[in-house]
């Protein structure tokens, strides 16, 4: 399957590579977190050295506290940025579903990401990102 490339092109952007999960809890709610009054799926970028599942793993934590598991490969797809906070950006994603697990809110270290949990309708008429409202559209075709 080819990646998708969302938004406007943009000249010579700054490429991130990227992990994202799209994460449910038993009643099929996705987990986001809420920055600044804009929604988000749990992830962001790859360390160096760090596999994509460990990235996402990482990144849940931090973000909301949650332990994920039952991780599986949903698809790739980019992002166009033109106003990310380290200028024009190619956000390279790779999006993974996975299942909410215990919360332990001291593994939190983003504090400005709030944890919420919203149904299928709320998160696709939110202010979010193409790519990942592709994702989770991705999986909510199969359930």
């Amino acid at each position: 399957m080819p990646t998708l490339q969302f938004g406007e092109k943009i000249d010579n952007p700054l490429e991130r590579l990227s992990v994202y999960g799209v994460i449910l809890n038993d009643a099929k709610q996705i987990l986001v977190v809420n920055v600044r009054s804009k929604y988000h799926l749990p992830g962001g970028g790859i360390d160096e050295g760090e596999d994509e599942e460990s990235a996402l793993r990482r990144e849940a934590s931090e973000e909301t506290g949650y332990e994920i598991s039952n991780i599986k490969f949903i698809g790739k797809a980019n992002q166009f940025l033109p106003n990310a906070s380290v200028g024009p950006m190619n956000k390279l994603g790779t999006f993974y579903s996975a299942q909410a697990g215990q919360q332990n809110s001291t593994n939190r270290v983003d504090l400005d990401h709030l944890p919420e949990w919203l149904d299928y309708e709320q998160l696709m008429s939110a202010h979010m990102s193409e790519f990942q409202k592709w994702a989770v559209n991705e999986i909510f075709k199969t359930i």
